[in-house]
């Protein structure tokens, strides 16, 4: 019975540590991102949580995820996308998109293949103003 006692009390522990900084509406919302990419992205939510804590702005790179998570779940349903590697592909094709957009890409949907201008416009459609205004979280490499 002791056993079971500090075994529950060290998960518990465990689990407090790698929430911590977090409040519960930033925990579900992770969850929900979970959800949207559980086909692309398998990282558990302490996974998540521990990465998003190595940022400077933490809120700032939920933001951009759960707009990858949309863009993905939005793009998945409208181009019917059911195989895996095709799943897989597209999703590595938002962080690309998202990448991009970090580092001061501006739109020329004139040279740019459909999928990227669809992909662009689903994100920033996700991007609030105040997200794309962000101090370090979007870059221009003129700067």
């Amino acid at each position: 019975m002791k056993k079971i006692i500090i075994l529950l009390i060290a998960v518990a522990i465990v689990g407090f540590s790698t929430t911590q900084g977090f409040a519960l509406s930033q925990t579900e919302r992770i969850d929900q991102v979970r959800t949207l990419l559980a086909d692309v992205d398998g990282r558990s939510a302490q996974e998540i949580i521990k990465d998003l804590n190595t940022t400077k702005s933490p809120e700032g790179q939920l933001q951009i995820l759960e707009a990858i998570a949309q863009t993905y779940r939005d793009m998945v349903v409208e181009y019917d996308v059911t195989v895996q590697a095709r799943k897989d592909w597209l999703h590595s094709m938002i962080l690309l998109n998202v990448a991009f957009y970090q580092f001061g890409g501006m739109d020329d949907d004139q040279n740019e293949t459909m999928l990227n201008v669809a992909i662009r416009r689903k994100l920033k459609s996700y991007f609030s103003a105040q997200l794309m205004e962000s101090s370090g979280l979007f870059y221009s490499l003129e700067d």
